[in-house]
């Protein structure tokens, strides 16, 4: 049988992102989806993972609404629409399709820490908690998470926990310098600036 023009370019497209990142390949992926005839649900996904090697996030915010239902959106796919609504700063519309993406992929915890991302951005800070929380339990090595979490508990008030987060933050990757920065603004706050000092030395 000879391959469709839709499974050309979904080949070229997995070959691009998994082995080889030759912008050519991501020509020949859309000179084959050029080709296809039923601008259906699968093509619109096919062409959103295009645009999202791309990088091209206009055109995937141009592209999501042709997929009506929200229940044909596949994990992966959602979360591209997520990425491309969040780089735009639409925060309201990332939460969504980040949350179609966990929905599906419940213990993907990359997904989980972009929908906590999300929700601090529209201001839902108890459900970001929660979702830093369920990443961290799920994986205690999950530095970022710690980060976030530490940033969150500082923000209200909690400075115990807010430096036990922050401390496990900085012991995970010393070189991350964002959650050094981090637990020295937290020192500086609650007045234990020599603390603050080791942490940036």
């Amino acid at each position: 049988d000879i391959p469709t023009p839709l499974l050309m370019a979904r080949g070229y497209l997995h070959y691009f992102e998994s082995f080889n990142s030759d912008k050519i390949l991501l020509d020949s992926a859309k000179m084959y989806l050029d080709k296809v005839d039923d601008k259906d649900i699968s093509y619109q996904k096919v062409l959103i993972h295009y645009y999202y090697l791309k990088g091209d996030f206009k055109k995937i915010i141009e592209t999501a609404p042709k997929i009506k239902d929200k229940k044909s959106f596949d994990a992966w796919t959602a979360y591209r629409v997520g990425e491309a609504y969040q780089n735009n700063e639409v925060f309201e519309s990332a939460v969504v399709f980040y949350g179609l993406a966990v929905e599906q992929e419940k213990y993907n915890l990359d997904f989980n820490f972009k929908l906590a991302t999300a929700h601090v951005f529209t201001g839902n800070v108890k459900a970001a908690e929660q979702l830093f929380n369920f990443i961290i339990t799920e994986n205690p090595t999950y530095q970022k998470a710690w980060n976030n979490l530490g940033v969150i508990q500082a923000g209200s008030g909690r400075f115990e926990e807010a430096e036990n987060s922050l401390l496990r933050a900085v012991q995970l990757d010393p070189d991350y310098v964002l959650s050094r920065l981090k637990l020295a603004e937290l020192y500086i706050q609650t007045r234990l600036r020599s603390n603050a000092r080791e942490v940036v030395c």
